[in-house]
């Protein structure tokens, strides 16, 4: 029926559209990291356009973090799956990875609780295309600090305005 809102694959097609995917970021360790280590392995945020090959632009990242660490920290994005170093070692990427990349995402400002602490990055504005056949871009964490994660404390939150 033509004129009616439909859902495709749980996300409104309707450009201008503001969605929000939220990823427990995976592999995290307890303990302590040093600055420029990798947080965690790359991670996929799915669902994050209309269609396959589609884009948007990203608006708001949310880090949420199950400590008061309140580091700076780096969201990688990518269009491909990559190759990286593990959980706390320095973070490098091979040439072909760095082909793949979207752009990255200083996270600096912190706000902390007694209990744990949230990064946003407010009207970030990286347009970005998914690779054809895809839905997703593929996230890494990299701290510019010397936090100490507890295990599996990490969540983002990726808004996206659709294309």
């Amino acid at each position: 029926m033509a004129g009616v809102p439909v859902e495709v694959e749980g996300i409104v097609p309707v450009r201008g559209a503001v969605v929000t995917r939220i990823v427990t970021v995976p592999g995290v360790g307890a303990g302590a990291h040093a600055s420029g280590d990798v947080v965690g392995e790359p991670f996929p945020i799915p669902d994050l356009v209309r269609v396959a090959g589609g884009g948007g632009v990203i608006e708001t990242v949310v880090l949420i973090e199950s400590t008061t660490n309140s580091v700076g920290t780096e969201l990688w994005l990518f269009d491909d799956t990559i190759s990286s170093a593990a959980d706390d070692a320095a973070h490098s990427i091979s040439d072909l990875d760095a082909t793949r990349a979207v752009g990255v995402i200083p996270i600096t400002s912190y706000t902390a609780s007694a209990l744990n602490s949230e990064g946003t990055a407010r009207g970030v504005g990286l347009a970005f295309n998914c690779k054809a056949g895809s839905r997703r871009l593929v996230g890494l964490l990299v701290t510019r600090g010397a936090p100490t994660y507890a295990a599996g404390g990490i969540t983002l939150k990726v808004s996206v305005i659709l294309e």
